[in-house]
């Protein structure tokens, strides 16, 4: 996994709450050029993004396409800017709004990996401040997700 977040003490306590729930962190970086850097060299699936980085006000948003498109990572937008992260609910699976606890992060990493398995989560499972934008459409013949209808 990879977080990107811009403030020091945030990106601290993400990183405590995916790594303290058995996830693993493959980097923790500030910024867009940091984050394809990442992305480009190891081995990521789901990236937890602010939108507002230290590339300047909704950088995240413009990423978290890049990250969609060249390396296929999926994308929670973790951040306070509800009405930009709903804008672009086409490259993300959703969006955990700022305040947030340990346990909804470790809740919303949970929920993406199910919906990354092309599951449904429990509604129960899914934490209040977790949006998701999209569940995943299944193909009942086949038992698969169907990129396009995703």
């Amino acid at each position: 996994m990879l977080i990107v977040e811009d403030e020091f003490l945030v990106a601290l306590e993400v990183e405590e709450a995916v790594l303290g729930a058995g996830h693993e962190v493959v980097a923790c970086v500030a910024s867009r050029r940091q984050a394809l850097d990442t992305a480009a060299g190891e081995d990521v699936d789901l990236a937890l993004l602010n939108i507002h980085l230290t590339d300047g006000r909704k950088a995240g948003l413009a990423l978290a396409r890049e990250l969609a498109g060249r390396y296929g990572i999926r994308t929670i937008f973790v951040s306070g800017q509800a009405a930009d992260a709903r804008s672009h609910a086409d490259v993300a699976l959703g969006f955990l709004g700022k305040p947030f606890s340990r346990d909804d992060v470790a809740a919303a990493v949970d929920a993406a990996e199910v919906l990354m398995r092309g599951e449904t989560p429990m509604v129960t499972d899914i934490p209040r401040a977790l949006e998701l934008f999209a569940e995943p459409m299944h193909d009942a013949r086949a038992g698969k997700v169907l990129d396009d209808e995703v």
